[in-house]
């Protein structure tokens, strides 16, 4: 399940904006949270204008960006409709720092009692960092399945004995979908399933 989902410097949007599902703790409301914790559904609202759809849109954006990567070498699924210009980031520009900066995407993800935390940025379509850690819902321990900035990547200890790097990794390829493609980790191929999922 989604649980937060955060997006900087991308079309209209400028300054950090963010969907959150966490709830605050309220007791009247208890009941109709789920685990005690997250909203059931949320509400968007705001001026025409003022980014609503853009916040969706970069959400689509950054599950496009994973999950054309699969579709396309399984040669299943809506290939056809995943076009660049669907998967193409463009920041805002109406501010010259802004124009020459990455946009950034933070994505939080709970999925049998374990939060994901996946960040990209990524500028001129081309990745310029993207890391992946995971814990347990319960727990305050964080650990590293992979960081990546521009050329250097870095595998947590939970893969380092599964998975094994090549130089020629795209910048445009999420390293995520790579390993996902490539080798069969219980971490990766969870969240890919949720990428897919929520893709189709």
């Amino acid at each position: 399940m989604l649980t937060q989902f955060s997006v900087t410097n991308f079309q209209c949007i400028k300054e950090k904006a963010t969907l959150d599902m966490r709830a605050i703790k309220l007791s009247e409301f208890k009941d109709t949270l789920i685990n005690d914790r997250l909203l059931p559904v949320a509400a968007i609202y705001g001026p025409n204008g003022g980014g609503k759809s853009t916040l969706l849109r970069a959400l689509f954006t950054l599950q496009r960006l994973v999950v054309k990567q699969f579709l396309s070498v399984k040669g299943t699924g809506p290939i056809s409709d995943i076009k660049m210009s669907d998967t193409s980031v463009v920041p805002f520009k109406f501010a010259p720092e802004s124009a020459n900066k990455p946009t950034e995407f933070e994505l939080f993800i709970e999925i049998e009692g374990i939060e994901y935390k996946y960040y990209m940025s990524i500028f001129d379509n081309k990745i310029v960092d993207e890391s992946l850690y995971f814990k347990k819902v319960e727990s305050k321990v964080i650990k590293e399945v992979f960081s990546r900035h521009k050329n250097e990547i870095t595998l947590g200890a939970v893969i380092t004995n599964e998975v094994k790097l090549v130089d020629n990794i795209a910048d445009e390829v999420p390293l995520f979908a790579w390993i996902g493609l490539v080798y069969k980790v219980d971490i990766i191929e969870k969240l890919k399933i949720w990428f897919l999922d929520a893709f189709c």
